[in-house]
């Protein structure tokens, strides 16, 4: 299998894989410096190209690992290219890192581990993060989230009602924490930070980093928790998508 050098964009192109492979008919195609999955389904979440190379020809290189065929979405790590970014809408997520030293309390995070908790907490995540995506491309989200069992789904439960969750995927080199979400009414409460915290005493126990994506104005907020942008990950859409 090839995969990036770097600890944390192994991470994020793992978990991608991950939640790709869990929908029915998803293939996979690795090289050593990019990855690509299709699905008939053809939505963003299964058909996609990661790129990490070092060419002018990237994508090129990238889309020519299936026959006739243009990926919904592109993440690209590292330049894009003046052509490329002049003929596709594009915006910017975060990759970002921390280390934490001094591990703190623990904070109660319930693992959902059975079909049905796994499927609730995934339609939980699915209803905060894609609540105006069309109900198709919602529906492969939560089966994805569901079914990739190599991510595991974390809830915080107050009064018996789920109030917050969080996705981790274990890589040799990091802790990924993705999808992290908090119902509106209990926010601005230190939670969603609670949460962070107990993931990083987590990881640091375990000697690794905690890696995640996030748009640029999240940024601020994660590294008052210790975070430090790694990576820029462009997000590309072809014309034809």
């Amino acid at each position: 299998m090839s995969s990036p050098a770097d600890p944390s964009i192994e991470n994020l192109v793992e978990t991608y894989a991950a939640l790709a492979l869990a929908l029915d008919g998803t293939e996979v195609r690795r090289w050593e410096t990019g990855i690509a999955a299709r699905n008939p389904a053809d939505l963003p979440s299964t058909s996609f190209v990661v790129s990490w190379a070092d060419s002018p020809s990237w994508y090129e290189d990238a889309v020519s690992r299936f026959e006739r065929w243009t990926p919904k979405i592109v993440y690209r790590v590292g330049e894009i290219g003046r052509a490329t970014d002049e003929l596709w809408h594009a915006q910017t997520l975060s990759l970002l890192e921390s280390r934490l030293l001094d591990p703190e309390e623990p904070f109660t995070l319930v693992p959902e581990e059975t079909p049905q908790d796994r499927a609730e907490v995934a339609a939980f995540m699915a209803g905060i993060f894609f609540e105006g995506q069309q109900p198709e491309r919602r529906r492969a989200i939560e089966q994805a989230t569901a079914r990739a069992l190599r991510c595991r789904l974390y809830s915080v439960l107050e009064g018996g009602r789920r109030v917050a969750a969080v996705m981790l995927h274990r890589t040799p080199g990091a802790l990924g924490l993705y999808n992290l979400c908090v119902v509106p009414w209990m926010r601005g409460r230190g939670l969603g930070a609670s949460i962070v915290r107990q993931v990083q005493t987590d990881a640091s126990l375990a000697g690794v980093p905690v890696v995640l994506q996030c748009r640029a104005e999240l940024v601020p907020w994660y590294r008052r928790l210790g975070f430090r942008t790694v990576a820029e990950l462009a997000v590309l859409v072809p014309p034809a998508a």
